[in-house]
């Protein structure tokens, strides 16, 4: 016969490995669950970032601020441009920048061909980039026919495609082009005030 402390120590034996076989199968479950859940998340996370549209820059440089088309646009131009810094104040870049500094910013707005030493695209600030850099350089004979190949390419944009912050309704359609503005028109001068003519009162005597 066994005695019961015998028996007692056996049965403590087996609680012990139960309860470490159903806490491990618990852990095994927990541990699927788990990573399916993640799986199933990082899909839906990925769909979710496919399905969002984004706007090419070819879009973006098309969209005129100064008549912009729905929402979405006025959105894109009231904050959008200004987080990335987008448009710059070419017009005051342009007018304080030196004739050295006026290169690069006549390479960057303005598309030239180097073995024919031709422009085949032009921009508004490009082509008053050019005229700033006659200005201060006359003498320069490339930079010169680079302003009037620009000039053509403007003229012809009147009739054929537009260029993007061009104004074709304004009246001085080539003052926009100007680097720095006309002075302001004084205005006319005031009608002189009509004053009486001094009485003499002295008395004469006869």
């Amino acid at each position: 016969m066994i005695s019961f402390n015998s028996f007692f120590k056996i049965f403590n034996i087996y609680i012990s490995f139960m309860k470490k076989t159903i806490v491990n199968k618990y852990k095994k479950k927990s541990r699927t669950q788990n990573q399916s859940g993640g799986r199933k998340r990082r899909k839906s996370l990925k769909k979710k970032k496919t399905n969002k549209r984004k706007w090419s820059m070819k879009y973006k440089k098309s969209i005129n601020c100064k008549k912009p088309k729905g929402f979405s646009q006025k959105q894109y131009c009231k904050f959008g441009r200004k987080k990335k810094g987008g448009v710059k104040n070419w017009r005051e870049i342009i007018i304080n920048s030196s004739y050295d500094k006026l290169k690069t910013i006549i390479g960057k707005l303005n598309t030239i061909d180097t073995e024919n030493n031709s422009i085949t695209k032009t921009t508004k600030f490009g082509y008053m980039a050019l005229i700033k850099y006659n200005q201060l350089n006359p003498l320069d004979d490339i930079y010169k026919g680079f302003k009037t190949q620009a000039l053509n390419l403007i003229n012809e944009s009147r009739t054929g495609t537009p260029i993007v912050g061009v104004d074709y309704d304004i009246e001085d359609f080539y003052g926009q082009f100007q680097p720095i503005p006309p002075p302001p028109t004084p205005p006319p001068p005031m009608p002189p005030l009509y004053r009486q003519p001094a009485i003499d009162y002295t008395i004469i005597d006869q």
